[in-house]
């Protein structure tokens, strides 16, 4: 399920679940500059910075708090920054997590953590107004999940890409419906 980060100026204006993650603040940048943002310290001594930001006043009051230099600027989606089109932004901001799957389809960005930033972004379900029996539902669900592992499970493999060595192969059109027979001497899962 795609959660939202859920910032203050959010709940004002939306009703949220109770947070079922928390996503890691972050940066999409091409990945030959991923040195240049190790830590905000680097990205406040350079000269000229233009981040890309969500259309939201808590990003926009925290990233001119830590990096007054920059100039900020709003990008509707960071496709037109993994192709390469905005030619003028430096970095994406984002959750970590969010980048890392931008990263996959386009492998010449990287993510960037600043080392001296730790801001952790609790994520959360939109929920219709006025649904009070539905949104107490799903808070129970959620809470009943976070329990028994099964979010922390779910991002260890979907995130994190953890657990992968499945003792049998995966389903595959290649193989599964094409026919194409497998390499039985392949280890699982790395074909």
């Amino acid at each position: 399920i795609g959660g939202i980060g859920n910032t203050p100026e959010l709940a004002v204006n939306a009703v949220m679940s109770a947070p079922y993650s928390h996503h890691t603040a972050g940066f999409l940048v091409r990945d030959h500059e991923r040195s240049r943002f190790s830590s905000l310290a680097k990205m406040r001594s350079r000269e000229a910075l233009t981040i890309a930001i969500p259309d939201s006043r808590f990003a926009k009051r925290s990233v001119a708090l830590a990096l007054p230099n920059a100039t900020l600027t709003s990008l509707p989606s960071p496709r037109a920054f993994a192709r390469d089109q905005a030619d003028d932004i430096d970095a994406v901001l984002m959750s970590a997590e969010a980048a890392g799957a931008w990263t996959l389809i386009y492998p010449h960005f990287s993510v960037a953590v600043p080392s001296d930033l730790s801001v952790r972004i609790p994520v959360s379900l939109a929920m219709p107004r006025r649904q009070g029996d539905w949104l107490n539902y799903v808070n129970s669900w959620l809470s009943f999940e976070i329990g028994i592992g099964t979010i922390d499970r779910m991002f260890d493999r979907w995130i994190l890409g953890r657990d992968l060595d499945a003792a049998e192969p995966r389903w595959s059109i290649l193989h599964d419906v094409i026919g194409v027979q497998r390499d039985r001497t392949a280890a699982p899962g790395s074909e």
